[in-house]
């Protein structure tokens, strides 16, 4: 396993602003301006190509910076005093000035803006990732069209207790989201269509730790259109292990009501049966003693006997009552 304090977060895409370095952004930019000065004086600055000098100034500085771009402002302008000056004429020198001094803070003001462009693209790019690498949930963002990840978080890491660039995509997918396979026909889950725009939520048990976690998943904008979703996965360990201590207490209060039920009930019928039982217990004593003298009283033992009787069929109404 690796240690998870090594593990640094794959950075997004959006981070990446191009292939291009600043050392060859300001080399390509070179020659283009060489090549617009050339056709410019090529064409006797009849076609004004001035304008084109804005393509290897925005080369310059989006893959330089400020100072790259500067550079190449300062290059286009002299090459445009150069070949311009040499070929054409002005009633008076004021005026060439004059459209080299527009030209020149013209170019200026696009390095600035185009700069500060730059910064803050890439300032919201690192607020967007300094959120994501600190939520307590593991997030991670899949391709689906070529079957990559292409961000993962710190807390992902911590979660799998491994490097997420040495885990393929599928084994991914199929540890947090192979139980949702029964429920990928919903739309929006695995993204079969790169249009929808809605989160699905699923709970999930990671086959190799046994943890809960709940998996939130839907399609985000990436570079291209391609087919691409943002996955938040949350650990719901404690929240599961929570709602069933607490679903065992509910079971026991219940259960419990049930014994407390019964025990009134038992209460109540050994209360309510005990008169008619000590009553017959009476009667039969006296019908005993009747008995036993030597000339019985035949009324008075029939009598006895009724209420003995009448005792036995109130006990059983009780009981037909209770069971009611």
């Amino acid at each position: 396993m690796t240690d998870v304090a090594e593990i640094q977060p794959m950075p997004p895409d959006v981070m990446r602003w191009g292939s291009l370095g600043a050392a060859q952004g300001f080399v390509i930019a070179l020659l283009l301006v060489v090549c617009v000065a050339a056709l410019d004086y090529v064409t006797g600055y009849e076609v004004r190509l001035a304008i084109l000098y804005l393509l290897p100034i925005a080369l310059s500085t989006w893959t330089g910076g400020t100072r790259a771009g500067m550079v190449i402002v300062a290059a286009a302008s002299l090459c445009w005093v150069v070949t311009f000056r040499s070929t054409h004429a002005y009633s008076q020198e004021i005026f060439f000035y004059w459209e080299g001094l527009v030209m020149f803070a013209v170019y200026i003001l696009f390095v600035w803006l185009l700069a500060r462009l730059h910064v803050a693209l890439r300032r919201a790019d690192e607020r967007f990732l300094r959120v994501l690498e600190e939520l307590h949930a593991g997030v991670y963002v899949i391709d689906h069209d070529r079957g990559r990840i292409l961000y993962a978080n710190r807390r992902l890491a911590s979660m799998i207790n491994e490097d997420p660039l040495s885990v393929s995509a599928a084994d991914l997918e199929g540890r947090f989201c192979g139980a949702m396979d029964a429920a990928a026909a919903e739309p929006g889950f695995h993204l079969s269509q790169p249009g929808e725009a809605r989160f699905v939520s699923r709970e999930v048990r990671d086959p190799v730790t046994g943890s809960w976690y709940l998996v939130q998943a839907g399609p985000v904008p990436w570079n291209r259109n391609r087919r691409v979703s943002l996955k938040v996965i949350t650990d719901i360990s404690e929240q599961k292990h929570a709602l069933s201590l607490k679903q065992q207490h509910r079971d026991m209060l219940h259960q419990s009501a049930r014994l407390a039920a019964l025990t009134e009930i038992a209460s109540t019928l050994a209360h309510e049966i005990n008169q008619p039982l000590m009553a017959i217990a009476s009667y039969t004593d006296a019908c005993l003693r009747l008995l036993a003298r030597p000339q019985a009283d035949r009324t008075e033992v029939l009598a006895a006997l009724e209420k003995c009787r009448r005792q036995a069929i109130r006990a059983g109404e009780m009981i037909s009552r209770m069971r009611e």
